[in-house]
């Protein structure tokens, strides 16, 4: 059917290691790359071909170092993958090892965004400039058995050449260099390469539908969004909508109408700062902005404690680098400067659109 490729359910994965055959088969596999952000883009057919591709393994048990190609794509299947590194003391003269975050069932750890980050290191001054971190060490932890498969990028760059419809989104997902993404977020400007190598390791791919809700208004935030594709929409309850239906004399006034209309713009300033556009309403929401790629959103959540002022919602399928609170606060630990950059450019972006309302006191700020 038109050069589609077929693979037997019964074709095994396998792969050598302490002289014993380890072995998964194709349809168990597959079960495993549905928890991944590639089966958003993956027709069952495809899927199929796809795993194909992960025919290396990697077995291990909590506690235990794994070692990993740096030019493959692995993707963890069972249990949970630790990455640390190591880091200055803060009198400059020790390294000591540090948690970074946890990898697990669905996630990619990827090693070859591009080749140059094969040595992930950081830098800090004594009299010179030198290394002072070792690579980001990748360790068994939980309690089950880790399993990991893995494909070469020969392997996946010929699964594209056969479907050039899924090569931006695959690429996005393996070989992009997340650093230069990073870039994109203005209180990262300036962070040397080396540690955001670091920060790098930490991030993870999360992929929605069409019209999926990313996080709805008043839940807990925990995590920063990068929109690699897609389109995804900020929105908030349309507080005026349920006067339409009520006589005239009754409606609030244009005074009450200008202070929801404030108000609402005032809630954008907590979720995101960019690519905004004019109020629009409908079925009892406001759009307050659209976000394309290279927007980033929900960055309140790492440094402040409160809930989601806004909703986002996906209006295509969309793919996001997402970084974790818990995650980001371990890479303070390297980088403490960043905390100061990021809450004094949220403040700054709150107090320019308090600003913006018109109230007296704030006035000149």
């Amino acid at each position: 059917m038109k050069g589609t490729l077929f693979y037997s359910v019964s074709k095994m994965v396998t792969v050598m290691k302490m002289k014993k055959k380890v072995v998964i088969p194709l349809e168990k596999l597959c079960e495993y790359l549905k928890h991944t952000p590639f089966d958003q883009y993956l027709s069952p057919d495809t899927l199929t071909e796809f795993a194909s591709c992960f025919d290396g393994v990697i077995k291990s048990r909590p506690g235990k170092e794994i070692a990993l190609d740096s030019h493959k794509v692995y993707v963890v299947c069972q249990g949970e993958v630790d990455l640390s590194t190591a880091y200055p003391e803060v009198d400059g003269k020790v390294e000591a090892k540090g948690f970074l975050c946890r990898k697990r069932c669905g996630d990619i750890i990827n090693v070859t965004q591009t080749e140059r980050d094969v040595k992930r290191r950081m830098t800090m001054k004594v009299g010179k400039a030198i290394d002072v971190a070792e690579d980001i060490i990748t360790t068994g932890s939980g309690e089950s058995d880790i399993v990991l498969v893995s494909s070469t990028m020969k392997a996946l760059n010929d699964f594209t050449a056969v479907h050039p419809e899924l090569a931006a989104p695959i690429k996005a997902i393996c070989i992009s260099s997340i650093e230069d993404r990073l870039l994109t977020i203005s209180f990262l400007e300036g962070i040397p390469r080396s540690k955001l190598n670091v920060l790098a390791a930490m991030c993870r791919y999360e992929a929605f539908d069409a019209n999926q809700v990313v996080f709805n208004e008043n839940s807990v935030g925990t995590k920063l969004y990068l929109v690699l594709s897609g389109t995804a929409l900020v929105v908030a309850k349309d507080k005026l909508s349920s006067s339409r239906d009520v006589p005239s004399s009754s409606r609030p006034t244009s005074s009450y109408r200008r202070a929801i209309e404030k108000s609402i713009v005032l809630q954008r300033s907590f979720e995101c700062g960019g690519n905004q556009k004019p109020l629009t309403s409908s079925a009892g929401e406001v759009t307050i902005a659209e976000l394309t790629t290279g927007s980033f959103f929900g960055e309140t959540a790492l440094v402040f404690d409160i809930g989601r002022t806004c909703s986002v919602k996906t209006s295509e399928k969309s793919l996001f680098l997402t970084i974790d609170r818990t995650d980001f606060r371990n890479f303070l630990r390297i980088c403490s400067t960043i905390e100061t950059t990021l809450t004094t450019s949220i403040k700054k972006r709150m107090v320019s659109k308090l600003s913006s309302l018109g109230i007296p006191f704030l006035t000149g700020i």
